[in-house]
């Protein structure tokens, strides 16, 4: 039986999940991991009409919610130029009398009838008014985002929840676990069925899987880890089968007629992922980490190969090696010497182009001066015992720095020492970081004095996108 629950985010969306799960579940104890130096966001917040579900279920005063939060009324939203004549989309009518959510039936009659809006609609929405009628409130609202997470902190506290304010920097699991997943994988019956559990251990583990993933690399093998880092069907199919047994081994060589058919593979394999390799040795940590990861990645590509031979997908030494490589190398872009971008982060889509785009415009704003730090706690850095000035620690990145991998989620910006090391460029001891699932011009790890982020102008992103598919030469 669960007795603890964690919830990651102190934002509405965790707030609303602890209080409903503490209101449902009493006894357990739940606590919400939330950090102070990740700002909310400053919008105005909207709800639906399921908020009312959600405040009769917790059991607040809608009187109390409205006051603290300086709640407004939301009635419904004006569409202007959306359609020929102005579309008000009202959830609240008395046309429309029905349950939550089965408001599109009063639509759908109204189309059809040709009503129009004002005619189905209480003349004071029109007014921007609130109705004398207390029996048709609206169910939705418009809060102050920061005065409803004030509100929601205090009511989660109120219930005995547990707030701790802290940073997560990665997930892992208890060896026990691995062990369970060892388990699964190895008493599946069929290729078809390992590929599942490790589609299930993906949707499961969510974000948090590339961590989990490096423990199942130790624990289970490279074979599986592969299988659950890369995208192709074919190639996961292949990689999670892992190691060949002698006799095996050597039925496939006498297929391919090639006594040193694992050297003839690793020799092939080898050179298709020098864009990987070349990447790699350019990292700060390069050389130490260099021959681990690209032997292994190479080694479990070779032993992918020997399986698609032995079912008979391919004829040759090298057309196994050609073909599994270049699916291999399919989810990453390789166009920078310094980093790479993958296709995607665990099943969710990377942006490459934007990504790509962010990083090079960043670089050129900050070498021209085009990034205003004042109000930004740049750490100062030092050489020969000297402490720099903040422009002297600026005016080194700026001349310096470059991204470079931050793990498999984003890159960093810094500086590679010439006898190995290296020197980040940090703000508030953050290091400056593009995230691979950015879709905005947002640094979120650069906050200033104020708690707010750095953005980026995504006209300039744009511009910078546009200029390369020109093939207009940029800074």
């Amino acid at each position: 039986m669960v007795k603890n629950i964690c919830i990651v985010g102190g934002g509405t969306a965790g707030l609303i999940t602890a209080l409903i799960l503490k209101t449902r579940y009493y006894d357990i104890s739940i606590k919400i991991v939330k950090s102070d130096k990740i700002g909310t966001i400053g919008v105005g917040e909207g709800s639906t009409e399921h908020w009312q579900e959600f405040i009769d279920f917790v059991g607040l005063d809608l009187k109390e919610l409205v006051r603290e939060t300086k709640a407004t009324f939301k009635f419904g939203i004006m569409f202007e130029g959306w359609t020929k004549n102005p579309y008000f989309h009202n959830v609240e009518s008395h046309f429309n009398d029905a349950k939550y959510g089965q408001y599109q039936a009063g639509y759908g009659y109204a189309i059809k009838h040709k009503i129009q809006a004002q005619e189905y609609t209480d003349q004071w929405c029109w007014k921007n008014k609130v109705g004398q009628d207390q029996n048709h409130l609206p169910r939705q609202y418009h809060f102050n985002t920061f005065l409803l997470n004030d509100y929601l902190l205090k009511k989660c506290r109120y219930l005995g929840i547990e707030i701790i304010n802290d940073e997560i920097i990665e997930a892992t699991i208890q060896n026990n676990k691995i062990l369970e997943i060892k388990d699964l994988i190895k008493g599946a019956t069929s290729p078809d069925a390992r590929l599942q559990v490790v589609k299930d251990l993906k949707s499961f583990y969510g974000n948090s899987m590339p961590y989990i993933n490096k423990q199942i690399y130790k624990q289970i093998g490279p074979d599986v880890s592969l299988a659950i880092s890369v995208n192709d069907p074919e190639l996961q199919s292949l990689s999670i089968l892992g190691e060949l047994n002698d006799e095996q081994k050597k039925f496939v060589r006498s297929k391919v007629n090639d006594t040193n058919l694992e050297e003839s593979l690793l020799k092939t394999i080898n050179s298709n992922l020098s864009s990987l390799a070349d990447v790699v040795a350019n990292q700060p940590e390069g050389y130490a980490t260099y021959s681990e990861f690209i032997q292994t990645t190479a080694s479990s590509l070779k032993n992918a190969a020997m399986n698609g031979i032995l079912e008979d997908k391919y004829k040759s030494a090298d057309a196994a090696a050609n073909d599994l490589s270049e699916r291999f190398l399919a989810d990453y872009n390789f166009t920078n010497e310094t980093f790479y971008i993958p296709f995607d982060v665990n099943g969710k889509i990377v942006n490459q182009d934007v990504i790509e785009a962010k990083a090079r415009v960043w670089e050129n704003k900050l070498y021209w001066n085009d990034i205003d730090l004042e109000n930004f706690n740049v750490d100062l850095i030092g050489s020969g015992g000297k402490l720099f000035t903040k422009e002297e620690t600026i005016d080194f990145f700026k001349k310096n720095g470059e991204w470079y991998m931050d793990g498999n989620t984003g890159i960093k910006f810094g500086v590679k020492e010439p006898f190995g090391g290296f020197t980040p460029m940090t703000i508030d001891n953050k290091n400056i970081k593009i995230n691979f699932l950015d879709y905005d011009g947002e640094f979120s790890s650069m906050k200033d004095i104020n708690g707010n982020s750095y953005v980026m102008d995504m006209k300039d992103i744009y511009k910078f996108l546009d200029a390369e598919y020109m093939g207009v030469q940029t800074p």
